[in-house]
């Protein structure tokens, strides 16, 4: 089905269903994948999502009104994981709760792959193959640690996590501080490479 290109780019500007926030599914894929109960967002319009979106590029809708956000398996695909953290915080309500899924770098598996071949070729030889097209690129390769220190620092408190040398995938439930860690300690995100601090 095709949908007009004002329906494919048009920003979610409020609320839906009788006023209740929003539940979005980022980088949802075919609409037998995306979550149930979720607009589905992906930048493949072969997919058919409610909104094709470069989650690269800021979320198409206006701040605190997400109650639920889904991303599985989609993140380390994002060329900048932590701005797609960051506006996903923006858009989240303050009650509101994410569920996060990303492979586990440290699966053993893939250990034992890395023992005797590099990660990165190793992903991207797997995401080439016929039945993985179309799923891009794994930019970012997260482990248990990384993944925590990144949602820490975009603002989102850890409730829930799933991770060890046997799970697949990472798995989070995430909710929103009131000011992301970066902020409250201090960091700026200026580069000190110049001697600045």
């Amino acid at each position: 089905m095709t949908r007009p290109a004002s329906y494919l780019s048009r920003s979610y500007t409020g609320t839906c269903r009788g006023g209740r926030a929003m539940r979005i599914d980022i980088g949802c894929g075919t609409r037998e994948q995306k979550y149930a109960g979720c607009i589905g967002l992906d930048i493949n319009p072969r997919n058919e999502p409610d909104i094709v979106s470069d989650c690269n590029d800021p979320l198409p809708f206006q701040d605190e009104t997400v109650e639920f956000i889904n991303s599985d398996n989609s993140l380390e695909h994002v060329l900048r994981p932590y701005d797609l953290l960051r506006e996903m915080h923006r858009v989240l309500i303050p009650e509101g709760t994410v569920r996060l899924v990303v492979p586990n770098a440290r699966f053993l598996p893939v250990v034992l792959v890395n023992v005797v071949w590099d990660l990165d070729a190793a992903w991207h030889w797997w995401m080439s193959l016929p039945f993985k097209r179309e799923r891009g690129v794994h930019w970012t390769h997260f482990t248990r640690n990384l993944a925590v220190r990144m949602v820490e620092a975009a603002g989102f408190r850890v409730d829930r996590l799933k991770a060890n040398l046997l799970t697949k995938n990472i798995e989070l439930t995430l909710s929103k501080c009131a000011t992301p860690s970066s902020v409250r300690h201090g960091h700026t995100g200026r580069d000190a490479s110049d001697g600045s601090v």
